[in-house]
């Protein structure tokens, strides 16, 4: 529901664990006391460097104190090892302190070991070193200084690419999409080949595209130069191989092929354009096996229902394209950009790919039956663009914009994709303003959200929902997903939301921009946020939208390695009256959420890290959420503390630049704000408060 909220957030991720620390602000990080015995390990050989297709395993040297691994691999080291060679006698180590690598870090396991990370992609030289406390049997103590001296071996991140175009067709190409390079790096195209049938033009946007020459056909292959800047400073290539085959101008053919146009008649054949169907007689007829290749052009107000079901081994496949069968091929990215979307006059082009064109109502694409692939097809002006019941369900390349009222705020009458069957697919589909839910899944068990994209940029009413899963939805997945609020909206939205019932989910690399994550009611537990990130616009109470949000008693979620970054709030914890009641009751509980875990976070420029509470019922609480191994920098408060809390912990985090530690407020809340939060092996670094014990 469209009911505003007061926060927002922001983040950057940082990670410095090391096992039961006191926390210092000096360059050395003093540990708490390990005892263990000493043991002498044999001498090794270091291999000669060279570049691999995998990882190999680590070479240590205790004695000589080098160490030999291959490029983003850990190494847990035995601090116990490293001993003088021939003493004999029984000694017990308690490791002091340890500095950290240039171009790597280092923390404490549970196994008493420094475990190594070289920073992704980093391949080259380090080193480190750490100080042991060294007591032997007359109890008489001597401080050493042990340094390992380290070669990270290369690896190949770039995986070659091969890929089809039809004839006379320019493709447009992601070489990196495959590649193995660390979501934190830059990696650029530098170089390119020239192309023997062809011409390849490398964009801005590291994409390669290919524009086979005039009655062409064939193999071709373009060479592609990597770059990267490690972490010193330093450059690393690596060459690729874009392989090209180019189709013959032949369309396809076959008892199972059948062509749609805009002149089609369900009197014709369909097997060729020139006998071609009408798009309404396709979906009423396609039975299992059939491929119907659907051309480009405006197919009008048309509500087209599927009355047939495909099978594992021949689902239907309805595929769009422009000229030739084949010439839109989707890789990673809807294949109409929002910015061309944009330069277009917001509006979708016909000529692209084909278009169903609404009258603000009605279902364009209906689908209740199962197996069923539809691809490359654009919607606008419908309340909903495609429903789908059935199970095993592929959409891919769906553009879909302008659903539902767009001129009254509180018309909640637009869904761009719905999806309630299990089993189901959405790739590389792009919604651009439905006024209530962009994409959803309801009931949906293991289903897959890929590189899908959602904007919302129409002020008076905007998109609510941008990516929600509720219902019952379990096990599935969205990830290389974003979400994109415009600014200046009547609405805050949800971007990428976990509603009512939704369990052993998983959010992966996924980027929301002005607008949040979100965690709704107690069905939402046990799910996975990971390697995402939050953008806000800053830190003004005016741009609360960017956040991760807990809400109405979420728990036992896990948010772990999310950049969060220019907010009002980083993350929120709260209770509101929602108004939702699930078809089999209501979980909207009085609390703002427990037993959730938030691990490896990077927050920077926010104020206030982490809001408690906001609106009128003063009984909710957070309880037992856990912040650890994350870094904080540039933030006004730590914790606002509007309602109550019990067993907060933040645990081997790093703070630096801040001015308030804990504000529990006044006013209406003074009498239910008491903050209950402890701070464990915590790093301070230039805050004007006092430093908890």
């Amino acid at each position: 529901m469209k009911i505003p909220h007061f926060t927002k957030c922001l983040g950057s991720l940082l990670t410095f664990a090391l096992l039961t620390f006191s926390c210092s602000q000096d360059t050395e990080t003093t540990f708490a006391e390990l005892i263990v015995e000493e043991t002498i390990a044999t001498e090794t050989i270091t291999p000669e460097e060279e570049v691999t297709e995998e990882a190999a395993e680590p070479i240590i040297d205790y004695q000589k104190g080098t160490l030999v691994l291959s490029e983003d691999t850990k190494v847990a080291l035995d601090i116990t090892k490293g001993a003088e060679e021939n003493s004999t006698s029984k000694k017990t180590y308690s490791l002091k302190s340890i500095t950290q690598p240039k171009n790597g870090k280092t923390e404490m396991n549970n196994n008493n070991e420094i475990v190594y990370s070289p920073a992704a992609d980093y391949n080259g030289d380090d080193s480190f070193s750490y100080t042991l406390n060294i007591q032997d049997s007359t109890e008489t103590t001597v401080e050493q200084v042990n340094t390992f001296n380290i070669t990270i071996t290369p690896t190949k991140d770039v995986v070659d690419d091969v890929v089809t175009t039809t004839y006379e067709t320019a493709k447009t190409i992601a070489p990196l999409a495959n590649d193995t390079f660390a979501a934190s790096s830059s990696v650029s195209i530098t170089e390119i080949s020239l192309a023997n049938k062809g011409i390849a033009v490398l964009n801005s946007d590291n994409t390669i595209t290919y524009t086979p020459n005039k009655a062409t056909s064939g193999e071709d292959q373009i060479q592609y130069k990597t770059s990267i800047t490690n972490s010193d400073a330093s450059i690393s290539t690596e060459n690729g191989t874009l392989k090209v085959t180019i189709l013959n101008n032949v369309q396809p053919t076959g008892a199972n092929i059948k062509y749609v146009t805009t002149t089609g008649k369900s009197t014709n054949t369909g097997a060729t354009e020139a006998s071609a169907w009408s798009i309404s007689h396709a979906f009423n007829t396609a039975k299992a096996g059939d491929i119907v290749y659907i051309k480009a052009g405006n197919y009008g107000a048309v509500n087209l229902v599927v009355k047939n079901s495909g099978n594992a081994s021949n689902p239907i496949q309805f595929i769009g394209y422009k000229t030739n069968p084949g010439d839109i091929e989707s890789s990673g990215s809807p294949t109409i950009s929002y910015d061309s979307y944009k330069a277009n006059g917001n509006k979708l082009n016909s000529n692209a790919m084909p278009l169903l064109s609404g009258n603000n109502s009605g279902i364009a694409i209906y689908l209740d039956r199962d197996y069923v692939s539809v691809n490359n097809i654009q919607i606008s002006t419908y309340s909903t663009g495609l429903y789908s019941k059935g199970k095993y369900i592929k959409l891919k390349n769906i553009i879909g914009n302008n659903f539902g009222n767009q001129s009254s705020y509180n018309a909640y009458d637009g869904w761009g994709i719905m999806v309630f069957g299990d089993y189901s697919r959405i790739e590389s589909c792009q919604i651009i303003n439905a006024t209530a839910e962009a994409i959803k899944l309801s009931d949906s068990d293991y289903s897959l959200v890929d590189y899908c994209k959602v904007y919302a940029d129409n002020p008076v009413n905007p998109t609510d929902y941008y990516i929600l899963l509720t219902g019952g939805t379990n096990n599935s997945i969205v990830r290389n997903s974003y979400a994109e609020r415009d600014i200046n909206l009547n609405h805050g939205g949800h971007g990428i939301a976990l509603k009512d019932i939704a369990e052993n989910n998983t959010i992966d690399n996924c980027t929301v921009k002005r607008t949040s994550f979100e965690f709704n009611f107690s069905g939402v537990k046990y799910n996975t946020l990971q390697n995402s990130y939050v953008y806000g616009v800053s830190t003004s109470a005016l741009e609360w939208h960017a956040r991760i949000g807990i809400f109405n008693g979420a728990n036992n979620n896990n948010i772990k390695n999310v950049t969060i970054q220019d907010t009002w709030t980083a993350i929120n914890w709260s209770d509101y009256d929602d108004g939702y009641v699930g078809p089999d009751g209501d979980r909207d509980e009085i609390s703002c959420g427990y037993d959730n875990t938030f691990e490896s976070l990077k927050i920077k420029n926010t104020n206030r890290i982490i809001n408690i509470g906001e609106g009128s019922i003063f009984s909710a609480k957070a309880k037992r959420n856990t912040i650890r191994n994350s870094y904080f920098e540039n933030f006004n408060a730590v914790v606002i503390s509007n309602l109550g809390s019990e067993d907060i912990i933040f645990e081997s985090c790093s703070f630096k630049t801040g001015n308030y530690l804990v504000v529990e407020t006044k006013g209406i809340y003074q009498s239910y704000s008491k903050a209950d939060i402890t701070f464990n092996n915590c790093d301070w670094i230039d805050v004007n408060f006092t430093i908890p014990n």
